[in-house]
């Protein structure tokens, strides 16, 4: 299961966050709110300075110093070193949760540097300061290359649920069919 939330992530994270530059582009239509512990491989990411916070993506733990996100969540940021939140739900109250600095990013090299949802749309960040994993901070289980999966899977985010309301605080989930990604982008 954890396997195709994470094929899931990759394909439509571009559907499910809330970014500062231009309208919104994503939401989570009748979705739920995510019980604390339901998704401890989910993080939230912050390009402000620590102080005050503003939730701009969404990621994936993949390792105790590595996290999995959208290229054109730095793009259109324009940052490289951001903050990210782990073992939260609730973004308005991150008390017993994980905060780290990231120290350098990848984004793959074939990605545009548009901001677009375009294919190769992924990058890596490196946390200055590694994650210590307990019940709400662990890594996601990634597929074998080779893996596809079709089927219904779950999708977790803090987009909009409806495009006149901000975004909400709390971490939302919806189930949802699995795409291909040539259908992910309509």
């Amino acid at each position: 299961m954890k396997s195709i939330i994470a094929i899931i992530f990759l394909a439509c994270v571009t559907l499910a966050f809330a970014s500062k530059i231009g309208p919104p582009k994503g939401r989570i239509v009748n979705g739920v709110e995510a019980k604390v512990g339901q998704a401890p491989y989910i993080v939230s990411i912050s390009d402000d300075d620590g102080e005050s916070y503003y939730h701009s993506c969404g990621g994936i733990i993949i390792d105790k110093e590595w996290i999995l996100t959208a290229g054109h969540c730095l793009i259109e940021s324009g940052k490289v070193r951001v903050f990210i939140y782990a073992g939260v739900t609730d973004n308005s109250n991150r008390t017993g949760g994980q905060e780290r600095a990231t120290d350098y990013a990848i984004i793959h090299p074939k990605y545009p540097n548009d901001g677009s949802s375009a294919p190769y749309d992924i990058a890596l960040l490196h946390l200055e300061k590694p994650l210590e994993f307990n019940e709400l901070v662990k890594p996601i289980a990634l597929p074998y290359p080779a893996e596809f999966f079709s089927g219904k899977g779950k999708l977790y985010g803090w987009g909009r649920t409806d495009l006149n309301q901000p975004s909400p605080n709390i971490l939302q989930t919806v189930e949802s069919d699995i795409l291909e990604y040539e259908e992910c982008k309509l």
